[in-house]
């Protein structure tokens, strides 16, 4: 409906990007924390591989739960994956918070897994607030 509020619309028309109203949340909450989703010659920081439930401790795996943790979507509450104590192997904890990324963004199977997808989706979201698209 033209004319109305952002917050009643399914979407948002910006310059470069039509964003739904949660993306827009997501990258407000994103844009403060751009030294976190930064590479070191300050351009955004994207995912390149698939990521499961899995023993192997990676540096994406601890970057995804930061991620995820300024999102909203908690990894855990206190101790390892809690804010500000991410760590570097992705369990169940990452899969439950990583689900509800998926469920919140229809992102289906809501399964847990860090596919293209969902990955596509995270990276758009950490590009639009590190270039502010």
């Amino acid at each position: 409906m033209p004319g109305a509020p952002a917050a009643n619309n399914p979407s948002v028309n910006t310059p470069n990007q039509n964003y739904t109203v949660p993306q827009l949340m997501y990258i407000t909450k994103l844009t403060p924390n751009k030294e976190v989703i930064t590479t070191p010659d300050g351009k955004p920081f994207a995912f390149t591989t698939n990521m499961q439930v899995s023993p192997q401790a990676t540096a994406d795996a601890k970057k995804l739960q930061t991620v995820l943790n300024i999102l909203g979507f908690t990894v855990s509450d206190t101790g390892p994956g809690s804010i500000g104590k991410e760590i570097e192997r992705f369990g169940p904890l990452t899969r439950a918070a990583l689900i509800r990324f998926q469920i919140a963004n229809n992102i289906k199977p809501s399964v847990g897994f860090f596919g293209p997808v969902t990955r596509s989706r995270i990276n758009l979201l950490i590009e639009a607030a590190v270039l502010g698209k």
